[in-house]
């Protein structure tokens, strides 16, 4: 199993307007745990929108992940513990990118390094504003 925690993150600072990054003190915490299937549940901000299904931004970018390392997808069981708001400007869509690539990382090995995934991350995401500091 690997757990990991992924912060809420800001990029509104002022003149920097979607172009700096701050990591706050506000976590997203997954676990990753291989299985027969892919299988996601969130407790906590969106669960209720999150838990209709195994389609969202987190699993997505993990899948997306073994596609460009030219994997098969693995069965999965993640379980999301999500703090950061979604919808209130805090990076919680960045949070799940950076959730899904750097599980799926770990899962296989590390194939990817940090600027690899953060390349992959701002290709999802359309821009680093937000995944750069989640990342980083």
């Amino acid at each position: 199993m690997i757990k990991i925690r992924v912060p809420a993150t800001s990029a509104n600072l002022g003149p920097g307007f979607d172009c700096l990054g701050l990591a706050l003190d506000l976590w997203n915490e997954i676990a990753f745990e291989e299985a027969g299937q892919l299988k996601y549940r969130a407790n906590g901000e969106g669960a209720e929108k999150l838990n209709k299904g195994n389609r969202n931004l987190l699993t997505k970018s993990y899948a997306r992940l073994f596609e460009v390392c030219g994997q098969k997808l693995n069965g999965v069981h993640i379980a999301a513990r999500n703090e950061i708001p979604m919808s209130s400007g805090l990076g919680s869509s960045a949070a799940a990118i950076v959730a899904g690539l750097f599980g799926a990382n770990e899962m296989l090995g590390k194939p990817m390094n940090t600027d690899d995934l953060l390349k992959l991350a701002t290709e999802i995401e359309g821009h680093p504003d937000n995944v750069a500091p989640a990342l980083l």
